[in-house]
């Protein structure tokens, strides 16, 4: 009971350091990126705005806003769970490794299966003349053991960095909206963008989202199952 009690606190401390990180990293984003945009913004909407465009009302407004608060949120839990699955993830890694041969530069090293080929923990072949496969005992993990798991890390650190770029779009999307008038046609592209830019892991979390970009007003269908595939991957 009380190692139970103890995964579920360490469970805890990982997800409030994740979200902690989460928040200063999207601040420093938010204010690198926001200047530039505003004023990219700022000329499209006067020059449509001059063209006699229809101004969005208030309703598609509140609307689209609604929308992007569900989007926000969904971001932030995939990002937390990415979190959670990488720190997961780098346990097993460690596992793996300390059971590596170990090269005398420090670098662990794995045989593969048929005895051919050796490759460090980065995924880099290593040549004979530092090594050869008859070198590294069979105690020794072989490289079919590690290569899934270095792969799902590349896929979860690619996936995150999805996420944090779609995490930067909405706050600009929700600073363009918030700021001054809007024309129906700008909202309609925003929102064909975001859909269209949108992480499978975001959409996922999303009930009634398809898999296609809809369009404001548009009725989806069922949502992807890509986090649970990811998920699936991780079981190594």
């Amino acid at each position: 009971m009380i190692r139970l009690q103890r995964h579920f606190d360490l469970a805890d401390g990982r997800r409030g350091y994740w979200a902690d990180q989460h928040r200063l990293h999207r601040r420093q984003r938010k204010d690198a990126a926001r200047r530039e945009q505003q004023a990219e913004d700022a000329e499209a909407d006067f020059a449509a705005l001059a063209a006699g465009a229809i101004v969005a009302t208030e309703i598609e407004l509140r609307d689209f806003r609604l929308r992007l608060e569900s989007y926000e949120t969904a971001t932030v839990d995939a990002l937390l769970s990415n979190g959670e699955a990488l720190d997961l993830l780098q346990v097993q890694i460690d596992q793996v490794l300390a059971r590596a041969h170990v090269l005398e530069d420090g670098r662990r090293v794995f045989k593969t299966r048929d005895g051919t080929q050796v490759f460090d923990e980065h995924g880099d072949e290593v040549g004979q003349e530092l090594i050869t496969p008859e070198d590294i005992g069979d105690s020794h993990p072989v490289w079919e053991d590690y290569q899934p798991l270095l792969e799902a890390r590349q896929e979860l650190t690619d996936q995150r960095v999805r996420l944090l770029e779609f995490q930067d779009r909405l706050d600009l999307v929700n600073e363009e909206t918030r700021d001054g008038p809007i024309t129906t046609d700008r909202l309609e592209e925003l929102d064909a963008e975001l859909n269209a830019l949108m992480p499978p892991d975001v959409r996922s979390r999303l009930p009634g989202m398809s898999v296609e970009t809809p369009v404001l007003g548009s009725v989806s269908r069922s949502p992807s199952n890509t986090s649970a595939d990811a998920a699936a991957k991780l079981e190594l």
